[in-house]
């Protein structure tokens, strides 16, 4: 929400632009790492107390972002909200693992998957409008009156998943490395999850190259940008979406290999149009937006995969493919960057590339 406000926010805080850019990693680090951490706590103190603590400090931290009098402030009260934010997604998964299993957990995932996938579809726009009767601040008084809205919703109905356990979970070091070694090393949990991982780098390739092939390239408006970059997040919804009814019916692994072939489609179609010197937003959006109908497909699918043989730690399961997620993501966006090409000629062959190598690995671990 708070992207279309950066230009503005750098001039009112006396600050360059790419300094203000750092609103985004920043606050991408801290919801990231602390992923790690609220995993294991709702596993040991439940799903409720640890939504409403991470909602009440997010709630606390919008409002410090809101009143922050230098960027400096900011920065450090942006990490913070990030590192309380992640509290939401990594409980609602383990709820889904709490009280769903085999085909309920597809369909429980994959609502929750579309209900996600609107927050980068709908929160440009919100963002937008609240600067057209504010400044940068009301973002973030927006974003902790969303927040309070949230926490009271949790406080007055929502009731605790999680089963109490005999002995409750640790939260040292060496018990916590311990858990996600078993995790990680799990081979069903490897086995639905690499997929996820491959294919969500054509997504944070096409984040990291967007703006500069649209816009740059292809001279479209922010305004066209905007409804392009919706156009591609309704085709995840609507995967999501179409997932959460045939899915149970088709099984993890159909549902999962269905997704990724729909995103390798997806990309080869964008590598094709690129290869064919098509210099058009269509060759770049209607293949994005069947690799990310593809995504939507595999992503609730995989996760319900990943996070079913740990019932009783859930949280620490869902924490780590959160975690594994984003950082497959972040190295993917890091690589484009890096590698001495322009973006536009970068983008097509690797979203074609890394859905391949999705599918490659789904396979390979089938036959292990």
């Amino acid at each position: 929400m708070a992207l279309p406000a950066l230009p503005a926010l750098a001039i009112s805080l006396d600050s360059d632009f790419s300094q203000a850019q750092l609103m985004v990693g920043v606050f991408l680090t801290g919801f990231a790492f602390s992923q790690l951490l609220a995993g294991p706590i709702s596993d040991r103190y439940g799903r409720r107390l640890t939504l409403i603590v991470g909602l009440s400090a997010y709630l606390i931290f919008s409002i410090l972002c809101a009143i922050a009098p230098n960027l400096e402030s900011l920065l450090v009260f942006r990490f913070l909200q990030g590192v309380f934010a992640c509290a939401a997604p990594v409980s609602a998964r383990a709820m889904v693992a709490d009280i769903y299993d085999g085909p309920g957990i597809q369909r429980a995932m994959s609502i929750v998957t579309a209900g996600m996938g609107f927050a980068p579809i709908l929160a440009p726009s919100i963002g937008a409008l609240v600067l057209e009767f504010t400044d940068w601040r009301g973002i973030f008084w927006t974003l902790a009156t969303s927040g309070a809205f949230m926490l009271t919703l949790v406080t007055l109905f929502l009731s605790e998943t999680k089963q109490v356990s005999e002995i409750p979970s640790s939260l040292n070091v060496k018990s916590l490395a311990k858990r996600y070694q078993t995790i990680g090393t799990n081979h069903q949990f490897l086995r639905y999850a690499l997929p996820s991982l491959f294919a969500g780098g054509a997504l944070f390739t096409f984040l990291s190259s967007a703006t500069f092939t649209l816009q740059n390239d292809l001279g479209a408006s922010t305004r066209e940008f905007g409804f392009m970059f919706a156009g591609v997040m309704l085709g995840f919804v609507s995967g999501a979406t179409l997932s959460g009814k045939f899915s149970p019916r088709l099984g993890l692994e159909k549902s999962i290999l269905i997704g990724i072939i729909a995103s390798t489609a997806g990309g080869w179609f964008m590598a094709l149009a690129w290869l064919a010197n098509l210099n058009h937003w269509g060759g770049v959006i209607f293949p994005m937006a069947c690799v990310m109908f593809g995504m939507g497909i595999l992503r609730p699918n995989s996760i319900a995969g990943a996070i079913a043989p740990f019932r009783q730690m859930a949280g620490a399961a869902s924490a780590l493919i959160g975690f594994l997620q984003m950082s497959a993501g972040a190295t993917a966006g890091l690589f484009l960057l890096l590698l001495p090409f322009q973006p536009s000629d970068l983008m097509p062959p690797l979203i074609a590339l890394y859905p391949t190598l999705s599918l490659i690995s789904f396979l390979a671990m089938r036959m292990r």
